[in-house]
């Protein structure tokens, strides 16, 4: 820490008004008190003091003002998901409602073709970019 160097031993003059109406001389030493709120007044009253401040304060609302907006569309995407989910939730209801087996059939069905596209994908892919290779997959 950076402690201001004053001689302690200095006497300031000061003067004081007796009952009677005469100035008195009276001597006062320097408190570490005063030394220190001297030091504190000059540093702060500085003109790099207010520059670093300012830039300080700039730099904070600039932070400020992105993590409001972060949370803004964090919160928007909570509130998406919340309502992605519910949707499911809706469909998945009225897809229970059916027959039992026919929601069995349709699910089959549903991933049967998933797999057909898939084998094919990958049937083209090994055609375009392995022309060597042979394609276990003859059926299309």
């Amino acid at each position: 820490m950076n402690t201001p160097s004053v001689d302690t031993k200095s006497q300031s003059a000061m003067v004081k008004l007796s009952s009677g109406g005469e100035l008195q001389k009276v001597s006062a030493q320097t408190t570490p008190i005063q030394i220190y709120s001297t030091a504190l007044w000059e540093t702060l009253t500085e003109r790099e003091t207010a520059v670093i401040y300012k830039q300080a304060l700039s730099k904070t609302w600039m932070l400020l003002k992105q993590a409001i907006a972060l949370l803004f569309f964090l919160l928007l995407f909570a509130i998406a998901l919340i309502f992605s989910i519910w949707g499911i939730g809706f469909a998945l209801g009225a897809a229970l409602g059916q027959d039992p087996d026919k929601m069995q059939q349709d699910l089959i069905t549903r991933l049967q073709s998933s797999l057909q596209h898939l084998v094919g994908w990958a049937d083209d892919y090994v055609k375009r970019y392995l022309p060597g290779w042979q394609s276990s997959n003859t059926q299309r």
